[in-house]
């Protein structure tokens, strides 16, 4: 292992170090890597290993599991991020205390990274009892188990520093294709999710560790049915178990298809949706898009070695693309729009004629109230529009302020003078919260927009300008998206204010065109 970088000195090739996205520390971890004792020490890498996760996946795996295509080894934000969520495993769990849902791209190395905090947590005797579940048996033991048990059978190193837990214990049944006991104690054991596991215990001991790893199998088989069995397997079955009340819980998963137990994690997260299934079972998610587009920031790969951002931007909208890297599939639930009517990227040679910033403010700022939307949107020269920003999220308001803030610095030196607030209630702490930033922004006006239709009509408008090709999104706005794509006639979901938003500053940017005969239906919302 040499973390050093630099040159090969035989070719000149430059020598790949250790890589890591932007906001990793890196340094904080080259320090205990590049030091002299490293090599020659048992008792330094044993105790800069108990310190971190990560310290002890680069020691042990660099070499065999972690370099990418190039020779490099770089990291992404999922490898950090489980890295630091297991390092919180020394602390014992209060019941539902530790359980973690982690949604990535399919191929992002979630479950290597995963192996790799299940050994640390039992050989430095964090857990005692570690269950990783697959779809079936036979992947979880071709996969995570006989990478694990391949590594505590051949790694020399690891031979080296903890000869006592790669042993297994003596008897029958301790070194099997789907168990492994450790002569110093901890227990390792995979089964396919469906198999029977009540009273799961070896001498006496319960599972502390459960690892849920893509169990819900391949997106063409998936159903609803299929859905509720996997779910009454999580609930009853293994969250069920004896004695389990206090183990750690993570679920990593890529979604395979609308709906499905992975995509009701993520929208109960970014709060699209509100799953009484993961607010019971206590789930915190974190979500990993392979095109991490920060509000006010240049999007980046979250694995630039292994998926370059040049490769993946005119992917952006596909179906496959947006399932499996995205973990944003798109619904196909309503009548109107469909993922063919989404357009993606701003020609160069557009100049707005107007830009216009609409906000659709929630009620309340509550955790049940609607959510506040942001729209910003141009009209280019050309009588087209293009949706520049599309912001949804429950915004208290100093949040909401500090969103508009990031708004106008980015699009006022293009010209953005106007912000439209619908008229709700809501819209009163908007107009108080937006009175710092017309000091900040001279000549910006706050006007509040008054129309006597209903919300059915105005999305009608909005469908014929997307029929008629005027409607250009700068990349996919996935809120937005989904909440148009479940649009039926008049009754959209249930939490529809990022498309009301966009569809009304595109209409409204769009209002001098000549009018169009619409016939919105009696189901209308206002």
């Amino acid at each position: 292992m040499d973390w050093r970088g630099g040159h090969d000195p035989a070719t000149g090739i430059p020598r790949p170090g250790l890589a890591g996205p932007p906001w990793w520390p890196v340094s904080e971890y080259l320090g205990a890597l590049r030091h002299s004792a490293l090599r020659s020490s048992r008792e330094y890498r044993r105790e800069v290993s108990s310190r971190s996760p990560l310290i002890f996946g680069l020691i042990y795996f660099a070499d065999v599991w972690m370099r990418i295509p190039g020779g490099g080894i770089e990291l992404n934000d999922i490898h950090c991020d489980l890295a630091r969520i297991g390092s919180r495993l020394v602390n014992p769990t209060p019941p539902k205390g530790h359980r973690y849902a982690i949604i990535g791209p399919r191929g992002a190395a979630k479950s290597t990274w995963m192996d790799v905090v299940v050994l640390w947590c039992l050989i430095f005797g964090h857990r005692r009892f570690a269950i990783i579940f697959g779809m079936t048996a036979e992947l979880v033991k071709g996969d995570n188990f006989a990478r694990v048990r391949t590594q505590l059978k051949n790694n020399p190193l690891l031979l080296r520093d903890y000869p006592g837990f790669c042993r297994p214990a003596a008897g029958a049944g301790n070194d099997t294709t789907t168990r492994f006991v450790s002569s110093a104690g901890p227990v390792l054991v995979a089964r396919g999710v469906e198999e029977a596991f009540q009273g799961l215990n070896v001498d006496g001991n319960r599972p502390d560790l459960i690892v849920l790893d893509d169990i819900q199998g391949d997106g063409g088989d998936y159903t609803e049915g299929q859905k509720e069995k996997r779910l009454r397997t999580i609930r009853q079955g293994i969250l069920g178990m004896e004695g389990i009340a206090r183990a750690a819980v993570f679920y990593l998963g890529t979604t395979v298809a609308y709906g499905c137990l992975t995509h009701d994690l993520l929208r109960h997260s970014l709060g699209e949706f509100e799953s009484e299934w993961v607010a019971e079972m206590g789930f915190k998610t974190a979500y990993y898009p392979a095109i991490i587009e920060d509000p006010g920031e240049e999007p980046r790969s979250i694995w630039p070695g292994v998926w370059p951002l040049a490769e993946m931007l005119p992917q952006r909208g596909e179906l496959v693309f947006e399932l499996t890297k995205m973990n944003r599939p798109l619904s196909t639930g309503g009548t109107m729009w469909t993922p063919a009517h989404f357009t993606y990227g701003i020609p160069s040679s557009w100049m707005w004629d107007e830009l216009l910033c609409w906000v659709d403010p929630a009620v309340t700022t509550g955790t049940t109230s609607d959510f506040t939307a942001i729209t910003v949107a141009g009209r280019s020269q050309l009588q087209t529009v293009g949706v520049l920003e599309s912001m949804n999220d429950r915004m208290d308001p100093d949040q909401f302020t500090e969103n508009m803030r990031m708004i106008l610095h980015r699009f006022y030196p293009q010209g953005l003078r106007v912000i439209k607030v619908e008229s709700n209630q809501g819209g009163k702490y908007v107009a108080h919260a937006l009175k710092p930033l017309e000091r900040e922004f001279p000549g910006i006006h706050i006007e509040g927009p008054h129309t006597e239709q209903g919300k059915a009509y105005h999305f009608a408008i909005g469908f014929t300008r997307y029929q008629r090709n005027q409607v250009r999104h700068a990349h996919p706005f996935r809120a937005a998206e989904d909440q148009l794509l479940r649009w039926n006639q008049g009754r959209g979901p249930r939490f529809d204010d990022a498309a009301d938003s966009l569809v009304r500053c595109i209409n409204e940017l769009l209002s001098d065109q000549p009018s169009l005969s619409v016939r919105a239906t009696a189901n209308t919302r206002t």
